[in-house]
């Protein structure tokens, strides 16, 4: 049985190639860290959100989201059940291969990319006002996660 891919469908396989290709050339080409920075803060968003979407939908809350300035991130949830505690630990790696499929499909598809920057940034600023700023705030905790994470979140929503 042969694969191929449909004709219409070319431009965009040939696209997730070449950056499939150029991610792994950036990662042996020494301070080549410092290009990718914004995309790894913004991945660390997706990841982070995806623990907060988990737990959100399996009852639980979400007491903080913070970005740190080495690309790390820390989501406190209350805890829940056995499974609920399974879901949402796993739901950063799931969540942010979810938000990647979904971007193939919305390319396939051809929406504008002004739409699909739009609703990543609304997310973005979502995460960063409601459970980087006012949730650390209201329970006092994580506090020292505010700066950095309100900083990211702007940037994102101003570019």
């Amino acid at each position: 049985m042969r694969l191929r891919v449909n004709r219409d469908a070319r431009p965009q396989a040939l696209t997730l190639l070449t950056a499939a290709a150029l991610s792994v050339v950036l990662w042996f080409i020494p301070f080549a860290e410092i290009l990718t920075y914004p995309f790894r803060i913004f991945v660390t968003f997706i990841h982070e959100g995806g623990h907060a979407l988990a737990a959100l939908l399996t009852g639980n809350s979400v007491a903080s989201l913070s970005v740190a300035m080495n690309a790390s991130g820390e989501t406190y949830t209350t805890k829940g059940g056995f499974l609920s505690q399974i879901l949402v630990s796993s739901a950063g790696y799931i969540g942010a291969m979810a938000y990647g499929a979904l971007l193939l499909v919305l390319i396939r598809r051809a929406v504008a990319a002004r739409f699909v920057l739009l609703g990543s940034a609304a997310f973005i600023l979502v995460l960063t006002i409601i459970f980087g700023l006012l949730k650390p705030i209201v329970s006092w905790g994580a506090l020292s996660g505010i700066p950095f994470t309100l900083f990211a979140g702007a940037y994102y929503r101003l570019d």
